[in-house]
């Protein structure tokens, strides 16, 4: 029975040494208080503090290794598209001046042209002007012969007659 009585008070005594949760800690006077935790937070809240910032520097470093990257390839753009336009105004140049070149050989060839035909118009008119000349010639001389051939038949059968 001995056991059981010691049994339970060894219980009673340990459960007794136990801090319940909705108990205050015992105060030791052995050691000294430390005044909370508000070091303890304070070097939490300075080292989360740090931590932010590094982690913003390194991430504004790669950005701005990207920022470049992206400057780079802007500019390689910028200036593609530049001489690309440049290129386009070149082009567009030519072929005004090929415009105007090839303007100027038709309007040449019109010219020469037209004053072939002036040309041809011209012998063409003196030559019907000619050969109407001659035709009213010829007619005249072979009604001249005619009327003669006439006038001599006429005397002949008179003759005859």
């Amino acid at each position: 029975m001995f056991s059981i009585v010691k049994n339970s008070v060894c219980r009673n005594i340990t459960v007794s040494k136990k801090r319940l949760y909705t108990t205050a800690p015992p105060s030791n006077p052995s050691q000294p208080s430390s005044g909370g935790n508000g070091g303890l937070w304070l070097a939490l809240a300075a080292a989360g503090g740090i931590g932010y910032y590094m982690y913003q520097r390194s991430a504004e470093a790669k950005k701005g290794v990207f920022e470049k990257a992206g400057e780079v390839a802007d500019n390689k753009l910028e200036a593609a598209k530049e001489r690309a336009n440049d290129k386009v105004d070149e082009v567009k140049i030519k072929y005004e001046q090929g415009k105007d070149d090839a303007r100027a050989v038709v309007n040449e060839k019109v010219d020469q042209a037209k004053d072939k035909y002036d040309e041809g118009k011209a012998y063409a008119s003196a030559k019907v002007e000619e050969t109407k000349d001659a035709a009213i010639q010829k007619g005249q001389d072979i009604q001249k012969n005619v009327g003669d051939k006439v006038s001599e038949a006429g005397q002949s059968i008179k003759e005859k007659a």
